[in-house]
């Protein structure tokens, strides 16, 4: 794919080839974005389902290395983030499009009725204004606020939409 790129714009002036070049190297950084997204995602199923036992691997820090090289500290987010998630399956399936730091600054202020709501939040905002809003949020909860289950009015998702593929979630994370 590489090869076909640059022969496309070769022999054009270089003014035309130096747009080109930068053209495809911000294309294929919003792509590495993306598939990192995806590979934690899928690292977190891998390490529910222990599958990493499978491949020779003692721990999935180790799994996470040998085949993706991702870092032990990315790993400890994902997992640490994946521990807040139980129940929240709108906020789970944000990881593979949003990506991981930024579910974690809300995986431990929502819940699951909020779940929904909050992935909307983060599809719709960008990570600078969900931290503030998180710490807001926080901020509020610590001095006696019940703000979180009123922060986003009667609309956002009950406990009864909570499967992901069938509620309102299922579009936050698309």
């Amino acid at each position: 794919m590489q090869n076909e790129n640059f022969k496309k714009i070769n022999g054009q002036n270089s003014k035309q080839n130096n747009k080109d070049l930068h053209r495809i190297f911000v294309k294929l950084s919003f792509d590495i974005i993306k598939m990192k997204n995806k590979l934690i995602s899928l690292l977190l199923e891998i390490y529910e389902q222990k599958i990493y036992k499978n491949y020779s691997c003692l721990t999935i820090y180790e799994y996470a290395f040998k085949y993706a090289k991702l870092s032990k500290e990315v790993v400890d987010k994902a997992v640490r983030t994946l521990k807040h998630l139980e129940n929240k399956p709108c906020l789970k399936g944000a990881i593979e499009t949003q990506g991981i730091h930024k579910v974690a600054l809300v995986a431990t202020i929502a819940t699951p009725e909020t779940d929904a709501a909050w992935a909307d939040k983060l599809k719709n905002m960008s990570k600078p204004a969900v931290q503030e809003l998180s710490k807001e949020v926080r901020y509020k909860m610590e001095n006696g606020d019940c703000v979180n289950q009123n922060l986003f009015g009667e609309k956002s998702a009950s406990a009864e939409n909570a499967n992901c593929k069938t509620s309102p979630c299922s579009a936050a994370h698309q």
